[in-house]
């Protein structure tokens, strides 16, 4: 029975021409804000963020129903009389109901512990990262090993560049201090282009020195040429998505162990990564997924778990394509702005993600092995 429709033996009271206004005419939700006195409107958004499209402009007093609001508050998702409909900042709205009563927008809510993500940070990669540096691997440089997610400009690079806004999480500015080279700048880690780290690859051309770019001597795959030329003392790696449309999960961990030991033996800090969901591929994910989790535990190596960062937001946090993470509003000045409403966005908790595994091995591993 709706919600409008009174009792059966009731009906009879009410004229029909009533109970159609009754149905349509109605808002679907009481008055439970008024936007507050000020000199100027108050601008209605597309989305609670205060770089997006202005999709209205709301007159003082203007009363609004509250649709939902985003995890840490700032910002309602408000309707109005005439039926328009979007974002405003709190701050400007007097509310006439308990905050706590109003629903998080999915879309919008506060994530995962992000730092819970990442594991497997064991006593005994300190001695891989001291052999590395016998080897002559350099402390302060991370590199990166995957296909187009991880090559994408949207992955890092922005950090590198300064863009970093770091909201709820600013205990990672010390991290990014570190990997950007300090106040010299002498290096900057994040904007290094990674040989191993190309367009449409699979673990398999990683491998192959087929596939290994002109820099890289006879012989060489792509991931020996970059350890090589690069001497990271962590490697950041993230394949399958390509991987799981060529391949039975038996060859892809083969792959994978293979990259890992590589990693190891030139004293270089693996942290692999689980792939993201990929509609049509569920099955595969989940193997592959699989197959990542035990390669970390069998060689004591980190994990960091994108695939469960993103599986909460709307469409996996995933663009239309339903390969690639989704961009933020303003693109790549917006892929490292890690306040509330900006991390419904792919990329945006790619590098989140990335930034706490890069924190997490600081922290433990690299600092106090340096002290």
């Amino acid at each position: 029975m709706s919600r409008f429709s009174p009792p059966l033996r009731h009906r009879w009271r009410i004229p029909g021409g009533l109970l159609l206004c009754l149905l349509l005419c109605l808002p679907l939700h009481a008055q439970d804000a008024v936007v507050r006195p000020m000199d100027s409107n108050l601008r209605l958004r597309a989305a609670p963020l205060e770089q997006t499209d202005i999709v209205g402009s709301l007159p003082p007093d203007t009363p609004l129903h509250v649709l939902s609001r985003s995890g840490d508050s700032r910002w309602l998702e408000v309707a109005t009389d005439d039926g328009r409909r979007g974002w405003v900042d709190a701050a400007f709205v007097r509310l006439l109901v308990a905050p706590e009563s109003l629903p998080v927008n999915p879309a919008y809510a506060v994530p995962l512990d992000v730092a819970a993500l990442v594991t497997g940070i064991t006593p005994h990669l300190r001695q891989v990262y001291e052999h590395g540096q016998r080897l002559g691997n350099r402390a302060n440089v991370f590199s990166r090993a995957g296909d187009s997610i991880t090559a994408a400009t949207h992955t890092l690079y922005p950090v590198g560049e300064g863009l970093m806004i770091p909201g709820a999480y600013t205990y990672l500015q010390p991290v990014v201090d570190f990997y950007r080279g300090g106040l010299a700048r002498t290096d900057n880690a994040f904007s290094q282009v990674s040989l191993a780290a190309q367009i449409g690859w699979t673990t398999t051309m990683l491998l192959d020195p087929a596939h290994a770019p002109d820099l890289c001597q006879a012989g060489e795959n792509a991931l020996r040429c970059e350890l090589r030329l690069t001497r990271p003392a962590v490697l950041l790696v993230m394949f399958g998505t390509n991987d799981v449309e060529v391949m039975p999960p038996g060859a892809y961990r083969a792959n994978m162990e293979q990259i890992t030991q590589l990693a190891l033996a030139q004293g270089v800090i693996p942290v692999l990564t689980t792939i993201p969901p990929r509609p049509g591929y569920e099955t595969a994910v989940t193997d592959f997924n699989r197959v990542l989790r035990e390669t970390a535990r069998a060689y004591g190596v980190p994990l960091l778990d994108y695939y469960a960062a993103l599986a909460p937001l709307p469409g996996f946090g995933l663009d239309v394509d339903r390969v690639h993470p989704n961009i933020p509003p303003l693109g790549y000045a917006g892929a490292a702005d890690f306040r509330t409403p900006n991390l419904a966005y792919g990329y945006v908790l790619r590098n989140l993600t990335l930034l706490h595994a890069l924190d997490a091995l600081w922290r433990t591993i690299l600092q106090p092995a340096a002290d």
